[in-house]
């Protein structure tokens, strides 16, 4: 028992990913914005830093065409943004977290080299919807990507994948946009940073973990 005892730490230290920087849970700061008609209207809510990335979110709602209700929605403590569209209603949505007027001053996404990608946790999304994720940097580059055919679930994808000049671990803005035909909607509860592929130093150390932790499995059988 003591040598497997020995052998948690290892195991646990191999098993650990890169602490990821959460641009926006939603689990603070409320946004609530309603239209019925042709025209744009924005919210900026403030929360907890460590839910809001620069504890700032400023959402716009641009009403299209149609005669009912859009909408654009975090409402606390159910930690989801929600941008609806009742039917025969286009309109477009974006979020923007800038750090109000001063911008995120620089912000490494990639945390030292631990992150090389966006997730974002889709809890509904109809297959029309496109979502547009940019990032600029505080020299002015700006790199963006734009994502189709999305199904609820866990989205990463790669910074490599973004097209333009920003320089991820200098990052000033965060944009994301919502756009899609009449009627489409979509819910997310989270926008973070994250590891798409394991680091391989992390990757040999939990083989080695394995593989010592099956040898004193082994050994303990045996004496036995």
């Amino acid at each position: 028992m003591k040598r497997l005892t020995l052998l948690l730490p290892v195991l646990a230290l191999a098993s650990t990913t890169a602490s990821a920087v959460v641009i926006d849970n939603f689990d603070t700061g409320n946004t609530n914005i309603t239209r019925t008609s042709v025209g744009t209207s924005t919210d900026t809510a403030n929360g907890n830093p460590a839910d809001i990335i620069g504890n700032d979110r400023d959402a716009s709602l641009t009403y299209i065409s149609g005669e009912l209700a859009a909408s654009a929605q975090a409402n606390p403590p159910t930690g989801r943004f929600s941008w609806s569209n009742a039917a025969g209603v286009t309109s477009s949505a974006s979020l923007v977290w800038d750090d109000g007027a001063g911008g995120l001053g620089g912000v490494d996404l990639t945390e030292g080299g631990l992150s090389d990608a966006i997730l974002m946790e889709l809890v509904t999304i109809d297959l029309d919807v496109q979502l547009t994720f940019t990032v600029e940097d505080t020299q002015g580059g700006s790199s963006s990507r734009t994502l189709t055919g999305l199904t609820p679930g866990e989205l990463k994808f790669a910074y490599a994948s973004f097209t333009g000049t920003a320089n991820f671990t200098d990052v000033n803005r965060i944009s994301l946009l919502f756009e899609g035909p009449a009627n489409v909607d979509a819910t997310i509860d989270l926008v973070s940073t994250s590891q798409l592929v394991p680091e391989p130093a992390s990757v040999l150390l939990f083989g080695v973990g394995l593989t010592a932790l099956g040898g004193a499995m082994r050994r303990r059988r045996g004496r036995r």
